[in-house]
Parts: structure tokens; sequence; C-alpha cells
């Protein structure tokens, strides 16, 4: 088995559930396919860390007093401006929305996948083993 890559920013998916169901199809005489969708629970944005440094420049012909003041909400509001036009890139993403595995009296010969078209290698989506 070949080792994982190493991506910041990118987490592994639990693949004991996708064994089991292709598995299950390893046993001898089928021949046919398997056809497993894989699809991302709303959950799995709540699954992320935010850690938030502060820097601190001191601007010359600013006073201690102003430093201190609430910000208003106009500031505020910019604030939500920008996030709000990086929302499309803060995404968990999963490309993968289905694997297909074919098998020829019970031995898998092949895996097709069905992706959303993002992020993923141009590729005609069938990988032989």
């Amino acid at each position: 088995m070949d080792p994982i890559e190493v991506v910041p920013n990118v987490v592994d998916i639990a693949i004991d559930r996708l064994e089991e169901f292709f598995e299950a199809a390893a046993v001898p005489g089928f021949t046919g396919s398997v056809e497993v969708s894989i699809r991302l629970l709303p959950q799995a944005g709540y699954e992320v860390e935010y850690n938030a440094r502060r820097r601190t420049v001191e601007q010359l012909n600013s006073s201690k007093e102003q430093a201190h003041a609430l910000s208003s909400n106009h500031r505020v509001n910019m604030v939500r401006q920008k996030i709000a036009e990086w929302r499309p890139r803060l995404r968990v993403f999963l490309p993968v929305l289905s694997m297909t595995g074919h098998y020829m009296n019970g031995e898998l010969r092949s895996f097709e996948t069905t992706d959303t078209g993002f992020g993923l290698p141009k590729s005609t989506g069938v990988v032989k083993k």
C-alpha cells in the first residue's frame, strides 16, 4: 500500500464502511458491480478548528484612546461583507460522489468514480488495480 500524501487542510475520510460494502461482494460466483454513494454530512462543517493570532501595529499619529474604542456597526458590517465574499472558498469538500466496483467471479477488477467535477485531475474515472 502506498503512503498517503500529506496535504495541508485535507483530512482523510474513514474508509472502513467503504471497505465493508466492497468486501461483501468479494465472494466466489459474484460477477457484477457494487455502487457506493458517498455524501459529506453537514456536521462536517462544524468540525473545524479556528486559531487566531492578532498583531498590532502602532501608528504614529493615533492616540491610545482610539486603540481601545469599540467597533462601530460600519466596521463590523465591513468585516461581515469581506468574509461573505470569501465564503465560497471556505468549504469542506469531498470531490467523489460515488464509487463503483466491478467484479468478476468475486474478484474486484476495477473502480469507477463519479465526481463533482471540481478539484480532481481530469481522467476517465476508471482505476484498474
